[in-house]
């Protein structure tokens, strides 16, 4: 039996959940964090896109930085930019500030 059967779906899901639940409501009242799609944990994944704003200045920090500081200080895994959209924001309109 492997882990995912072990712990159950319902579990997972539950976990997943919650943790969206903290996430949004903890970064959504920060006026530096911009959280894009759905703020209800029920109409998304486990997965929050966002950017983090310097509210001195307006500028966007950049993604690739922001990754790294979320990987080496605190051990998130994450992905900068637009690499996880790939081909699919090639088709849209969509301007990308950072290369893919």
């Amino acid at each position: 039996m492997g882990i995912k059967q072990a712990i159950g779906t319902t579990a997972i899901e539950a976990r997943e959940e919650a943790f969206l639940q903290r996430a949004i409501a903890r970064w959504s009242n920060n006026p530096g964090v911009e959280i894009y799609g759905s703020l209800d944990p029920h109409h998304r994944i486990g997965i929050v896109s966002f950017n983090i704003r310097d509210n001195s200045t307006g500028k966007l920090l950049h993604p690739r930085l922001t990754t790294v500081l979320l990987n080496d200080l605190f051990g998130i895994q994450a992905r900068g930019g637009c690499s996880c959209a790939g081909e699919d924001i090639k088709r849209t309109d969509f301007h990308c500030q950072w290369p893919l």
